[in-house]
């Protein structure tokens, strides 16, 4: 369904996330972060997306990966744009 959505919407977000996610539930985990990360990309303001996307990452044994995503959700959820977008750069993130 998702796949279907994103062929004539390929830019639609939330279809792009709930992919992403349906490949996490089905144990696709390479293919989940890369889906993902393109979510996160687009909208990299979103501490949801940072998240998913740590989640992911930790149970690929990203763990260094996981937990600056999840510093930058944190950071983010308190309203600190500007130490966000200090850690993002990491991804060659900008978070504006």
């Amino acid at each position: 369904y998702f796949s279907k959505t994103l062929d004539v919407k390929p830019n639609d977000i939330n279809a792009m996330n709930n992919k992403g996610l349906a490949l996490f539930n089905a144990g696709k985990l390479d293919e989940s972060a890369k889906v993902l990360w393109e979510v996160v990309k687009k909208n990299p303001k979103d501490p949801t997306y940072w998240d998913q996307i740590g989640i992911v990452w930790a149970k690929l044994g990203k763990g260094k990966d996981a937990t600056k995503a999840m510093e930058i959700k944190d950071a983010l959820k308190s309203g600190d744009t500007e130490k966000a977008n200090k850690l993002a750069k990491k991804f060659d993130v900008e978070i504006k």
